[in-house]
């Protein structure tokens, strides 16, 4: 008997550019119908390893990520001019690579360093499946082109990550901007997919309008799960305590996209009457993590890539750098993905062993220098905000050395002795070496391609 999805995988590469162009012009959720009759065996072949591997010790896993390292780097060496040039100037031998420790041998790669010329980083020896851009966030988006196995290996892990929140088959997402002309009228603003039972709902131009339609879509479909930027529903948590409805609740709730912070996860969960699991994720596909049951950090999908941490002192987050181990079209060696973390090695309470990030606070242009170069991480500065409840939104901005802007949202005027008494503490937070400003503004805009919301931004 044919295996209709080995057919699929089959025709997929064999399919013209041209017919490809087409399928991506095609709505979201149809996509993911097609896309999911796609890669079916290496998807699953991934999720069985993931189940398997979360009962190894952390020796073996180490040795599976070892042996998979060495064949990347045989691959990118004899295959990606980007690599081999490198090694050659680096006088490198990928020989020389044989576990995860002699990684340290390869020099640090940058977004700039790709985009310099993408070409070197493609292998013409290899196929692409598809392709995805870098939402943008935090400066040019990057293409990033993937193998029919490394996709197969993000919808593994993406669905194991999601039995760990508890999750079956039906789930509402909420923070997909990019759905095309289907959010160019008010009319509908989203799409059912009843072959994976999601509701695919836009996050652009929020207000209590749309909130209102978000409130009738999921009574309509009563969904039990949800997934999305934490800063969509952070706001739609507080219009629905605003208006006193309590009867919109969920059964767990997967945050990803953004920086989950302490006050959003508490707003979130009391107004949905559910558990909040923190889940990191980059379109690079190199680096996947997601909280379990015991919420002490997330747990790196082994199969995906291997994870460093850079420039860390004193327990402090350092920079994320990750190798892609699935990915042999566009092979990212020491990425370093711009945002700042921890890991430990500490097998956590559910029994898993994978290593764990204890600590993700964004991209490393969120941190504020101040003038004597001492650096304070962004959620110093959120948690400050999160004690001055007058607020309904903020963004603070690092303009220079010297100076930073507060923007706030807020109904009515600012009150003077509010904002008094938030200036000094900011003033002091910043060790009184820097001006703060606070400004009154009509709302906040994401920014990215992906429609994000940043609480800090640093111009220096």
């Amino acid at each position: 008997m044919l295996n209709p999805q080995k057919v699929f995988s089959k025709t997929w590469t064999i399919t013209p550019n041209s017919i490809k162009k087409i399928i991506s012009k095609i709505p979201l959720t149809r996509q993911v119908c097609a896309l999911t009759m796609f890669g079916g065996i290496h998807y699953y072949k991934y999720y069985k390893k993931l189940q398997k591997m979360q009962e190894w010790n952390p020796e073996k896993i180490n040795n599976y990520q070892s042996k998979q390292i060495k064949k990347i780097i045989n691959y990118a060496y004899e295959n990606i001019p980007y690599y081999r040039n490198l090694f050659k100037k680096e006088n490198i031998k990928p020989s020389q690579i044989r576990c995860t420790d002699d990684l340290k041998r390869i020099p640090i790669l940058t977004k700039s360093e790709i985009l310099k010329d993408p070409s070197k980083f493609i292998s013409k020896k290899n196929k692409a499946f598809t392709t995805k851009l870098t939402g943008g966030s935090s400066g040019t988006p990057m293409s990033i082109a993937y193998d029919l196995k490394h996709y197969a290996s993000r919808r593994a892990t993406t669905r194991f990550f999601k039995n760990l929140a508890g999750y079956d088959d039906y789930t509402i997402r909420l923070g997909i901007p990019s759905l095309g002309p289907l959010y160019k009228t008010n009319q509908e603003f989203y799409e059912y997919n009843p072959i994976t039972n999601q509701i695919f709902i836009s996050s652009t131009h929020l207000s209590k309008e749309i909130f209102q339609k978000y409130i009738n879509i999921i009574r309509k479909y009563n969904p039990q799960y949800a997934e999305g930027h934490p800063s969509v529903f952070y706001k739609f948590a507080l219009y629905l305590k605003e208006k006193n409805i309590t009867n919109i609740q969920l059964k767990s709730l997967q945050s990803c996209g953004e920086v989950l912070y302490p006050f959003q996860r508490d707003a979130i969960s009391k107004t949905f009457n559910c558990e909040i699991f923190d889940f990191y994720a980059n379109e690079e596909g190199i680096c996947y993590a997601s909280e379990c049951k015991s919420h002490n950090g997330m747990h790196i999908s082994p199969i995906m890539g291997f994870v460093e941490i850079e420039n860390q002192k004193e327990n402090q987050p350092g920079e994320i750098i990750a190798t892609g181990l699935c990915n042999y079209y566009m092979p990212l060696i020491r990425y370093n993905l711009q945002d700042m973390g921890i890991i430990t090695t500490e097998k956590c309470e559910c029994g898993n062993s994978f290593s764990r990030l204890t600590s993700v606070i964004g991209r490393s242009n969120d941190t504020i220098i101040l003038p004597d170069k001492t650096q304070i991480p962004p959620n110093h500065f959120t948690s400050a905000m999160e004690k001055f409840r007058f607020a309904e939104g903020f963004q603070i901005i690092q303009e220079d050395q010297k100076n930073i802007n507060i923007n706030i949202v807020k109904k009515g005027k600012i009150n003077l002795k509010e904002t008094k008494i938030l200036k000094k503490y900011m003033e002091s937070l910043t060790k009184n070496q820097m001006t703060i400003s606070i400004n009154q503004v009509k709302d906040i805009n994401p920014i990215g391609r992906k429609n994000k919301y940043k609480y800090i931004i640093s111009k220096i």
